[in-house]
């Protein structure tokens, strides 16, 4: 497979770029809602755990969207890392602003944190592994 077509392919962004979308929607709605519109139904047993997970999707996809770029640099990926965290921390704001039986907890941020450097380690190896396989193909290709 030729790693410039996952360089070049708008489809392929556009649908990282949606998956990112959904996600921020979903995560905004399971953490502003007013706890009584969502039941007892949990996506994950344990509380934590689920802020792990979702702050683990949403900067793994933020990521993703733009890991098609040639020029991804470390200072990207740590863009990403911190705007994952501020958007916790913003949720976690919210939640003490609005009028609705929402509580902040620093543990959700700190859950929330261990997510998105989950995703950053997981956004670092995919960019070198991606870097390293289209240089090897170039390297091959010219031979």
């Amino acid at each position: 497979m030729n790693p410039d077509f996952f360089y070049e392919s708008a489809l392929i962004r556009r649908i990282l770029q949606f998956l990112f979308l959904i996600w921020t929607l979903i995560t905004c709605y399971l953490t502003l809602v007013p706890g009584s519109m969502l039941g007892h139904v949990s996506l994950f047993q344990y509380d934590k755990f689920g802020h792990a997970g979702m702050f683990f999707g949403w900067t793994l996809f933020l990521g993703l969207s733009r890991l098609h770029k040639r020029d991804l640099t470390n200072t990207f990926l740590l863009i990403t890392l911190i705007t994952g965290m501020a958007f916790g921390g913003l949720i976690e704001i919210l939640q003490w602003i609005m009028p609705f039986q929402r509580d902040p907890d620093i543990k959700d941020f700190i859950a929330d944190s261990v997510g998105c450097w989950s995703a950053f380690i997981l956004l670092t190896f995919l960019r070198e592994r991606v870097q390293a396989f289209a240089t090897h193909h170039t390297l091959m290709s010219k031979n």
